[in-house]
């Protein structure tokens, strides 16, 4: 790959606390950091956000409904890739992130739980698919170097 790959990393954050939504997102960073790839992270400056019973304050300055909207959308639109998160979605959020991806022709790395794997619409769009974070990451990375 010619040009220094960058991730979005959709999955769960309605529904999910503060901690479940950006622990993976964290570890994924991470580990990918190692390999020169960026991420572009769609938690990053929300812990500002005054979550209460897993739920975000979309009052708060710079997070309306509308604002979180357009800057994932940006996010996705300069990816080279996704890497989705399939484990704690409780909202429509990530599959919308997910077909809005394919159908720009960008490679969906997906982590899913078993039960979902065989989904025509999981399995089907996915470029690689997985029911392990740490297999997706090392796929990325041996991808970002093909």
């Amino acid at each position: 790959m010619t040009t220094k790959p960058i991730i979005y990393l959709a999955g769960g954050i309605a529904y999910n606390t503060f901690d479940e939504a950006t622990q993976w997102r964290r570890q994924a960073t991470d580990y990918l950091s190692q390999y020169n790839i960026e991420t572009r992270d769609p938690m990053r400056g929300k812990r500002a956000y005054q979550w209460a019973d897993g739920e975000a304050n979309h009052d708060h300055p710079g997070f309306s409904a509308s604002d979180i909207f357009h800057r994932d959308i940006a996010d996705i639109d300069e990816s080279t890739a996704l890497l989705i998160n399939m484990e704690s979605v409780r909202s429509v959020g990530t599959p919308w992130e997910m077909g809005y991806a394919y159908a720009l022709g960008k490679p969906l790395f997906i982590v899913a739980p078993l039960e979902l794997l065989t989904h025509p619409f999981i399995c089907v769009p996915a470029y690689m698919l997985t029911n392990k974070l740490s297999h997706a990451l090392e796929a990325i990375a041996i991808w970002s170097i093909e």
